[in-house]
């Protein structure tokens, strides 16, 4: 594999060799772009004087994240450079392709703070970032609303997923790639077709998920939101008593039949335990879709299965990636806007996900990006029964939720008490 070696700011080297990367689309297109308006200028020749001055050809930037398009990956990144070069010939606007980190300083989020103040002109205008990071760049005044900007039939065919780009009833975000939480087990031997809570403890198989996380796991929030009517409209959770008294009780059976144990307490994202289950050594996990579709790509065999619930009904929480507009500049949006169309064409967007091995936002891509009806139809009514992710994931009551299922796991209390503990919280 190519490693990348540090070079010059317009270009990404490998081991001292350039290559075709995402960052020199701009560079490799514009000789085409100067033809192209060449062209046009040949054509309305006769109309226009000789001397006129010609128009400048208009370039948008655009930022990927590393974290979702690598750099190094040279496939990829072709196809990527494929799809907008085929927008540049269309439209003649040229498209700057800059990976980004995602995280951390000099991430995405932290550069569009910081450049916002002392290097505006140094910003893109258009960028992929995540559910949560949108929320926080939207609060900071770092976004463009696209309220009225998008065709109204790329809007529908989102449908549940349109939630990952609106705040607050106002349209922020075009959701590109998303993630479904879901079961993935190795069980050739096992009748996994029931995953209510009564066939999953008679089941008896070890579950692993993520229960150390600092907020609520995806597990126990789509359980606990499954059990009765404790979401409010705003996205926040609601005590309720009965709700909780029965997902604890049913922890207090897990554990005691060792189903979950205190173990899983261990492990704060699905990264922690990954190998594992890759090994062998762990049969039933949670995953994300993206985590699934890529171990699938070297075991054909895993089944996938909905959360567990009370009644095995399929819930789950979606995530993803999310296009958003940064530039001020009206000129700009209207590019941006063209060029979001025509990545969010259903076979460039399928052709992208496939790539990827990730879930496209759009349902009605599934099939194409997937390759697989069967798959594509488990995704397809995954997605209508998604949860947003939680809006408010460190709030007094989640951490309350979170001590008590961690108590009940460790049988340090019964649900009884896990129960009281937490109603006990969430009067004080």
């Amino acid at each position: 594999m190519l490693t990348p070696t540090t070079c010059t700011m317009s270009h990404l080297c490998y081991n001292g060799t350039r290559k075709p990367t995402l960052e020199r689309f701009a560079l490799m297109t514009r000789p085409l772009q100067i033809v192209l308006m060449g062209l046009s200028l040949m054509v309305v020749g006769g109309i226009y004087a000789q001397d006129a001055t010609p128009t400048p050809t208009p370039i948008i930037r655009v930022w990927l994240p590393d974290e979702l398009i690598s750099p190094t990956d040279i496939d990829l990144n072709q196809l990527i450079l494929d799809q907008s070069s085929a927008f540049t010939e269309e439209e003649g606007i040229i498209v700057e392709l800059r990976p980004r980190r995602t995280n951390d300083v000099g991430g995405i989020l932290s550069t569009l703070r910081s450049a916002s103040f002392v290097a505006p002109e140094s910003l893109p205008d258009l960028t992929l970032m995540r559910y949560q990071d949108v929320l926080n760049a939207q609060r900071e005044g770092l976004l463009q609303p696209l309220e009225g900007r998008i065709a109204s039939g790329l809007l529908a065919s989102l449908g549940n997923t349109l939630r990952l780009g609106q705040i607050e009833n106002t349209l922020y975000g075009v959701p590109y790639m998303i993630d479904l939480s879901h079961l993935v087990y190795n069980l050739p031997d096992e009748d996994a077709s029931r995953w209510d809570y009564a066939s999953v403890l008679q089941r008896n198989q070890p579950i692993i998920f993520s229960a150390g996380r600092s907020t609520l796991s995806d597990m126990f929030y789509v359980q606990y939101v499954a059990s009765g009517d404790n979401l409010a409209g705003d996205g926040e959770l609601l005590p309720d008593e009965a709700s909780l008294f029965s997902l604890l009780s049913f922890y207090e059976s897990a554990s005691d039949s060792g189903i979950v144990d205190g173990f899983v307490l261990n492990y704060t994202s699905q990264a922690d335990y990954l190998p594992l289950f890759e090994s062998g050594e762990i049969k039933t996990a949670l995953l994300s879709s993206t985590n699934y579709l890529r171990l699938r790509e070297e075991n054909r065999t895993l089944g996938i299965a909905p959360i567990p619930t009370t009644d095995g009904r399929m819930s789950s929480v979606m995530n993803g990636w999310v296009w958003v507009l940064v530039t001020p500049h009206v000129e700009h949006q209207i590019n941006v806007v063209k060029y979001l169309a025509w990545m969010m064409d259903e076979e460039h967007h399928a052709e992208i996900a496939g790539a990827l091995q990730i879930l496209p936002s759009q349902k009605t891509a599934f099939r194409a990006a997937l390759r697989n009806r069967d798959l594509a139809t488990f995704y397809e009514q995954l997605l209508d029964v998604a949860l947003m992710p939680l809006n408010t994931p460190t709030g007094s009551f989640i951490r309350a939720l979170q001590a008590g299922l961690a108590t009940v796991i460790t049988k340090e209390r019964t649900a009884q008490q896990a129960l009281e503990a937490i109603l006990q919280e969430e009067d004080e």
